[in-house]
């Protein structure tokens, strides 16, 4: 089985916010996608639709995938009750058993319910606010705990993928059986085509076509985005208690870490980064992380300098950060 993974955050991006303003041999069961889900205006609930229907709407056995919503809020906010709306979910009258595992009860809708949406079974989960990684770790845990699972797909909420990508992706690690994690092609996506999305556009395809393909020619993708990789499960069980902080292996309690900038650069800045390295110390040789140049996809970038300033920033740090003091982790 497949799970695709799509957190949904507390805050929109700064890049769609800004955008709107101005104008990713063996036979495999299906993956899961695990995404995530913002809190926030019209403008992220149009994309997390359009990410939604690109999912359901791929060239891809239903029976064989699963779509996560983890909310990176346990509240009904207006986003999550404008989802449930958009997915035709319709409330059981009172008394009536509910689909899904309620872990808790807030309100008038379970913490993790259960929908069939276009022929796609929907898992819509809320957790606590703690942020993107541990959105996602909470999410990984149950989906451990309720399915035997072979692939999971991350997804970022703003990131459509093409009809045939995630066939691409499953025939990729069907073909080679040592692969643990894989990217795809990652190009812009803009209302209107203006010099952002020119430079932008030009950088992802000099950043992919050119980098990534011979990273991967060269033995491993160095930066494993969070906007569309696949990560095979037996490779994402081995570092998950120390990316995720899993404890027990079914719940989730947060990585241990000091308020150091290292730290919070390694952990909240260049996860994706820091996630990339893990799989590289765990391998088991070279040619173990790829990149997929058919599995493409679409997301929303920065539409203003300043957008674009503040998330080079953050890229900057993240991977200068991750490098550094790598021996403390072990």
């Amino acid at each position: 089985m497949i799970v695709i993974i799509i957190p949904v955050f507390n805050e929109l991006p700064e890049a769609r916010c800004a955008r709107k303003r101005g104008g990713r041999g063996v036979v495999l069961n299906p993956p899961r996608p695990l995404s995530r889900v913002t809190n926030s205006p019209d403008c992220s609930l149009q994309a997390l639709l359009a990410a939604i229907i690109s999912i359901v709407e791929c060239k891809y056995s239903k029976d064989r995938m699963r779509l996560m919503l983890s909310f990176d809020d346990d509240s009904e906010s207006p986003i999550f009750l404008q989802t449930l709306k958009n997915l035709d979910y319709v409330a059981p009258p009172p008394g009536r058993p509910v689909s899904g595992d309620p872990l808790s009860s807030e309100g008038s809708h379970p913490m993790t319910l259960d929908i069939i949406f276009r022929g796609v079974r929907v898992t819509i989960c809320r957790f606590p606010h703690r942020g993107k990684r541990l959105t996602q770790g909470a999410a990984y845990a149950l989906a451990e705990k309720r399915w035997s699972v072979d692939l999971y797909l991350f997804m970022d909420s703003d990131v459509q993928m093409h009809p045939k990508a995630l066939r691409a992706f499953v025939a990729d690690f069907e073909a080679r059986p040592g692969r643990i994690a894989a990217t795809g092609l990652i190009v812009c996506s803009f209302p209107t085509r203006n010099l952002w999305w020119i430079l932008q556009e030009t950088e992802y395809v000099q950043s992919q076509m050119l980098d990534r393909c011979l990273e991967s020619a060269c033995g491993a993708v160095t930066c494993l985005p969070g906007a569309l990789t696949m990560v095979r499960s037996e490779a994402l069980r081995k570092v998950a208690p120390l990316y995720f902080g899993l404890k027990d292996g079914n719940s989730v309690a947060g990585v241990r870490v000091s308020h150091g900038v290292y730290e919070h650069c390694r952990y909240y800045l260049g996860e994706d980064r820091f996630l990339t390295h893990l799989f590289m110390e765990s391998a088991d040789g070279p040619y173990r992380i790829g990149f997929v140049d058919n599995a493409l996809c679409k997301t929303e970038a920065p539409g203003t300098f300043t957008t674009l300033l503040k998330q080079r920033r953050r890229w900057f740090l993240g991977e200068n950060r991750c490098w550094a003091r790598r021996e403390e982790r072990s």
